[in-house]
């Protein structure tokens, strides 16, 4: 499996960065972790869209944003015989009005392609040979983490979430935990629904994981500051740039 970091930044982009995206591909099958906005931009549409499903974590506006771009996408290359079928999109099960009336927002896309399937921590998705499991994570409405595995590595996606064991048993032994790290050590700022690095750092560490790719960071700070102030905790971080791709053994960054 490979990954390639579509974007980082939250709650807006900034310049050539994006909100949170990220692309796994096994075999040709590809799997987008959610679709943050802006983070269509760094899609190779012509490839990347055949055998395609997207999973949104939660449905906060920097995590689904990009989905109406994705939806045009869709509609115009189904029209024009590029795409054969409907892309699927597994959104968080609605639990309450405001996540319902976001849900009800994205079915209501007309010019689109896109198949929209609820999920819950139960659901079991297989596609290709990677399997995709889910577990509830600690944020202020409805988030899952996410874990995508096949028969020789696993990939885990903290989303948005504040400290927990939870998460640190739903990673063990991964090999790579792409984790938010949204406030530094410095910041005065609750975490009880972020991370900041230092407990980034610390749930890598406990869960024993082969790599840590940081992520959701304020697009005012230098990513550098996050990476560096991890690094102390937990030496095998590398941190999110746009385009970084990931193969599982090693790293490279597209330049």
């Amino acid at each position: 499996m490979n990954l390639k970091v579509l974007g980082f930044l939250s709650p807006y982009p900034k310049e050539n960065d994006n909100c949170p995206g990220y692309l796994i591909e096994d075999n040709k099958y590809k799997i987008m972790l959610d679709c943050g906005n802006g983070c269509t931009s760094n899609l190779n549409m012509n490839y990347d869209l055949e055998n395609l499903i997207i999973i949104i974590s939660h449905l906060h506006n920097d995590h689904y944003g990009d989905l109406l771009s994705m939806a045009y996408t869709s509609y115009v290359y189904y029209n024009l015989g590029i795409i054969n079928d409907h892309i699927k999109v597994y959104v968080p099960y609605p639990k309450s009005k405001d996540e319902e009336l976001i849900y009800d927002y994205l079915l209501s896309f007309k010019e689109s392609k896109l198949k929209f399937i609820p999920y819950d921590e139960n659901t079991k998705i297989r596609h290709g040979n990677m399997n995709i499991d889910f577990k509830s994570a600690n944020h202020s409405i409805t988030t899952y983490y996410i874990k995508v595995s096949n028969n020789y590595k696993k990939i885990v996606y903290s989303a948005d979430t504040g400290y927990s064991d939870s998460l640190i048993e739903f990673s063990s032994n991964a090999d790579l935990l792409i984790c938010e790290s949204t406030f530094l050590k410095s910041q005065i700022k609750s975490t009880k629904y972020h991370l900041n690095t230092i407990e980034a750092g610390t749930i890598a560490k406990k869960s024993n994981v082969k790599t840590l790719l940081i992520t959701h960071f304020w697009p005012e700070i230098d990513k550098e500051v996050y990476l560096n102030e991890t690094k102390k905790i937990f030496d095998l971080t590398t941190v999110s740039r746009s385009n970084k791709v990931i193969k599982l053994g090693g790293i490279h960054e597209k330049r």
